[in-house]
């Protein structure tokens, strides 16, 4: 395992580095044994997260979609660099809640059906309803009304992936149970395309890393790791487009095996180009 603080580097999903989307060094995240730091999480640390099956294409998540509370294990992440330092957006909710994201993030939102669509955090304002876990007992999920924002300075940003038994953790679950999902238009990803790519990359990312150990290497004045940077430098080449590469790992691995920037970093990479010309 490899990363910034001992923490490994993760499997690949939306990436992060210039116009990241993520939370800040303020925030703190619900655990099975409490709150916790986002600056202070590590590999294997148990948190909370709230799955979902999918996202539409429309952006919005279905009430059936919403698989509600597990417990997850983070085992890397999508952005972490404490150095930055940036404008954000902070939100206050209830009586003394606050949210510090990015100002391109993207939330989960009462629409005006009261369903749930994501929305970039510049787009919501006073009066908007941010999801958050349910009351004991209930389905679905509860709501926050904002009651202002504001940019503020922020230094660090952070974006941990975690996994539980239910597969991806899509959702990260603030301490005061808020809901902050993972995923944004990176690499050209939508968010629904994203999703099915993670979940992907998840299922065989123990497998991969055994083949490829490079994988989650994560390069010199880089954030991401090296198989988040495959994924992306691939997307953005296809905006919106969700193709067969990116649903199969070991085809986009073969895609950029040739690829000298990776080459330089994945010296392994040289190796498996015989057994992808045979693909």
């Amino acid at each position: 395992k490899s990363g910034n603080g001992g923490s490994p580097a993760p499997p690949p999903a939306p990436g992060a580095g210039k116009g990241a989307r993520c939370l800040t060094s303020a925030a703190v995240l619900r655990t099975p044994n409490g709150a916790k730091t986002i600056t202070t999480l590590s590999a294997d640390d148990p948190v909370e997260v709230f799955e979902l099956a999918g996202i539409g294409e429309d952006d919005r998540i279905a009430s059936q979609d919403l698989l509600g509370v597990a417990k997850g294990e983070v085992v890397g992440w999508a952005e972490f660099d404490p150095q930055a330092a940036v404008d954000v957006l902070e939100f206050t909710y209830n009586s003394s809640g606050t949210l510090q994201v990015t100002k391109d993030h993207l939330l989960m939102v009462k629409d005006d059906d009261d369903g749930i669509v994501l929305k970039q955090a510049h787009e919501i304002g006073e009066g908007d309803y941010l999801a958050a876990v349910p009351a004991e007992g209930q389905s679905g999920v509860s709501w926050k009304r904002v009651l202002s924002s504001r940019v503020v300075k922020a230094t660090g940003l952070y974006m941990p992936l975690v996994m539980s038994d239910a597969g991806p953790g899509d959702v990260m679950v603030l301490a005061d149970g808020i809901l902050v999902p993972i995923y944004a238009q990176y690499g050209g990803l939508t968010p629904s395309q994203a999703h099915q790519v993670f979940v992907v990359w998840e299922t065989h990312w123990r497998e991969l890393l055994a083949q490829h150990p490079c994988l989650d290497q994560m390069q010199q004045r880089h954030t991401a790791s090296i198989a988040v940077e495959m994924v992306r430098d691939f997307s953005k080449k296809h905006p919106e487009q969700l193709l067969k590469e990116e649903l199969d790992p070991q085809l986009l691995i073969c895609h950029v095996a040739k690829k000298a920037t990776f080459q330089e970093v994945c010296p392994e990479l040289a190796n498996v180009t015989a057994t992808c010309d045979q693909k």
